[in-house]
């Protein structure tokens, strides 16, 4: 009997939707992890490299699965420099990166360096306090901001009472906070604080009430050790320090001994004054670099798990737009830190440099610039809008 003619369907399409069509097609979550490096094709081009080089690096890359084209000279051995195209799923580039690394010649640094930015497309995992890991592999992580002050920048005054934070704070875990921020002292430029008594009684019962009634995890965006003690102890499962632990180290501590999540900004002197006089930076992305890592270091050696860290390059915290510009163009930069990387710009200042609007009227700025940080690979985004960053992230990935 006849069954006819088979009918299959062969079509190419973009490697960085294999994710989503692996669930399309019902794969295993088990399977999906396991194959995922599998699917990730990388193409290096290679330059001045001599003859033996070469010769080693394409035998080294057909072993491993990978492949490297090389110049018909090279095989001859009759050039001194060469150009070589190399090619690979992150697997195969994994295991050659491993290989190179005890050849000779100059063959080892390309091994370090194949495996540096192998390294660098991983997205680090983000674990806070009762060893809960979040993950943004697929889109970015959601910071909703809940100001509990009468003086912040943006919505100062606005959830200052405890029924409206808590009420706000229910509204955005409900449209898809990943985090919520509690912060009860404005940061904002010229801002002069309050002591850590005012910032406990304004943050705890809203902290407290919200760990009752919804599931997402809590932040306390505090520089003082007694508030962020009190807070983890009411609930809170994040530290949010925009000192970077430059203001009170203890800080440090209170977060290796609870095991929660400790978030590390950059920030140039403190907001009274962090944007009066000259502001001025040689390199900015090497400086915020080098401070966050001597960060981390204070962190670690205050018993903090690396896995518990993240990071912010601190938009707006004693920068000028230019340095704000060049943290978004550089942010993949930060991923040398091997933390999350999160970005808080949401309606500030550098959207109004932009722009030349008024905060009220920065939303749709703030919605353009999230789209584009989620696809410069920022981890966490710190917002006021959830909704509408929900729908920038959605675009970003469409995209």
């Amino acid at each position: 009997m006849n069954e006819g003619k088979r009918i299959f369907l062969l079509r190419k399409f973009d490697l960085k939707n294999i994710r989503e069509r692996f669930e399309e097609i019902g794969v295993h979550p088990a399977g999906i992890r396991i194959m995922s490096s599998k699917f990730s094709l990388f193409v290096f081009y290679l330059t001045g490299l001599t003859s033996p080089e070469c010769n080693i690096l394409k035998q080294e890359a057909l072993a491993c699965g990978a492949e490297a084209a090389v110049p018909m000279r090279a095989v001859e051995c009759k050039s001194r420099k060469c150009n070589v195209l190399l090619s690979g799923t992150g697997k195969e580039l994994s295991l050659l990166s491993k290989k190179l690394k005890s050849e000779p010649f100059f063959l080892k640094e390309i091994g370090k360096e194949i495996e540096k930015i192998l390294n660098e497309q991983k997205r680090p995992l983000f674990r806070i306090a009762g060893n809960r890991v979040l993950k943004c592999d697929d889109r970015p992580l959601i910071m909703g901001i809940l100001n509990i002050t009468p003086d912040s920048f943006s919505d100062g005054g606005k959830y200052f009472s405890a029924d409206d934070a808590i009420r706000h704070g229910i509204e955005l875990s409900e449209k898809g906070a990943d985090i919520i921020d509690v912060g009860g002292e404005s940061t904002r430029p010229g801002s002069t604080g309050i002591d850590a008594r005012e910032e406990i009684k304004r943050v705890i019962p809203v902290i407290k009430a919200l760990e009752r009634r919804i599931k997402t995890p809590i932040s306390i965006d505090t520089t003082k050790s007694e508030v962020a003690k009190a807070a983890l102890d009411n609930g809170a499962s994040i530290i949010n320090d925009i000192s970077g632990l430059g203001f009170d180290p203890k800080i440090a501590k209170i977060a290796g001994k609870s095991g929660c999540g400790l978030i590390l900004m950059h920030i140039r002197g403190r907001p009274r004054d962090m944007q009066k006089g000259e502001i001025y930076y040689k390199n900015v992305i090497t400086e915020i670099t080098d401070y966050l890592e001597k960060s981390i270091h204070t962190a670690l050696n205050a018993g903090v798990n690396f896995e518990n860290i993240a990071v912010d390059p601190g938009i707006g915290f004693g920068k000028r737009p230019e340095h704000n510009i060049r943290i978004i163009q550089d942010l993949l930069a930060f991923r040398s830190l091997k933390r999350p990387v999160l970005i808080g710009v949401s309606r500030k200042s550098l959207l109004g440099f932009i722009t030349g609007k008024e905060i009220p009227e920065r939303e749709d700025a703030t919605t353009a610039i999230h789209t584009i940080l989620t696809m410069s690979g920022a981890d966490i985004l710190r917002v006021h809008n959830v909704k509408a960053t929900m729908d920038a992230i959605k675009v970003a990935r469409a995209l």
